[in-house]
């Protein structure tokens, strides 16, 4: 999906550059998919392993305190970390088989990612479908996925947002986001800014922090909302406390250039620092800029060559340019310093 960027960033405090969110990857579906199941330990999983399995094998012979015993042994399991399809694929695959959604939704799950059988996108969409037709939200979002990703089924944008939409309008925060994004961009469905804010909102009002941050990206070039720069700082707040990267690079800008917020140099290289560890390569640039230029911090040519040297490894050719620059102030010990702290840095456990 094609991401939506503001203007170019530049020493000369214009805009920093900063991408609208991308559609949320498979492995992030699938990351929040198991997370999902997880929470729903004590429901879902027992529920199948209990009701299904048991009643299937003694239907009329199974007492409630049994069944109560089993979903309290399959909860433990779940929430000890035990892979829930290496205790239950059997009874999920006949559950799926009898119409359970949950178990449908799963099942498509274990195919996605190849947990205990080989990994079959087609085998995934194809549960998926079955989940999704019974009104669950998360194979709606998951199907909608596979359509926009083209993984199982032929590409078809106008698919996956009939699917978003579906789980959206279940209140599923990562389907509004990707809806929005669909809106945003255009694709499966006419570009409709004043939708794709309606869908961020939706989704940055439960907490989705790329949400938030899309969100605030809007108010701040005016797109499907009246410009607000301190309604744009809001939402970059919000976003950058959950950690989120581009937010908090966002915010540092606004911050630098006195924008929805009063001007705040040590504030900038505050968020700017945070966003920079998080491996953001413009934050990186505009960091080392700071410490070139003394602003928000004391002026530190090693530390501005590190963090230029840091981005321009990652392609930012403004950082290249300014390492160049950099490199004709310093000497060489400063400059072999700087690198050094430089491959300290990207070596540092995550």
């Amino acid at each position: 999906m094609a991401s939506f960027y503001p203007a170019i960033a530049s020493p000369s405090r214009e805009p920093s550059e900063s991408a609208m969110g991308s559609l949320r990857s498979v492995e992030k579906g699938g990351i929040d998919m198991l997370h999902d199941w997880r929470r729903k330990a004590h429901s879902a999983f027992p529920r199948i392993c209990a009701r299904n399995r048991l009643t299937r094998h003694h239907p009329f012979s199974v007492s409630r305190l049994a069944i109560s015993i089993i979903r309290f042994i399959a909860g433990v399991a779940v929430l000890l970390t035990v892979p829930c399809w290496a205790v239950s694929i059997k009874d999920t695959r006949w559950a799926a088989e009898h119409g359970d959604a949950e178990a449908q939704f799963y099942l498509g799950w274990i195919y996605a990612k190849g947990q205990g059988v080989a990994r079959n996108d087609a085998e995934a969409v194809k549960w998926y479908r079955k989940a999704a037709e019974h009104g669950q939200a998360g194979a709606q979002f998951s199907l909608g996925l596979m359509y926009a990703r083209g993984q199982g089924v032929a590409r078809d944008d106008a698919e996956a947002v009939k699917w978003y939409r579906k789980a959206a309008e279940q209140g599923d925060a990562e389907a509004q986001f990707n809806l929005g994004l669909m809106y945003a961009n255009g694709q499966g469905v006419e570009r409709d800014d004043a939708e794709a804010v309606k869908w961020f909102r939706n989704a940055a009002e439960k907490g989705d922090a790329e949400a938030q941050t899309n969100l605030g990206l809007m108010y701040a070039k005016g797109r499907g909302v009246a410009r607000d720069d301190a309604e744009a700082v809001k939402w970059y707040r919000k976003a950058a406390e959950r950690g989120q990267a581009e937010a908090q690079f966002n915010l540092g800008w606004m911050y630098a250039n006195g924008q929805g917020v009063a001007r705040d140099d040590t504030e900038a290289v505050k968020w700017y620092l945070k966003a920079a560890e998080h491996g953001q390569a413009g934050a990186q640039f505009n960091l080392g800029w700071m410490y070139a230029k003394g602003e928000g911090v004391a002026r530190d040519d090693v530390a501005a060559y590190m963090w230029f040297f840091l981005a321009a490894g990652q392609g930012h050719e403004k950082a290249r340019r300014a390492l160049d620059d950099t490199e004709r102030l310093i000497t060489t010990e400063q400059r072999d310093k700087a690198q050094q702290l430089a491959r300290e840095w990207a070596q540092k456990p995550e």
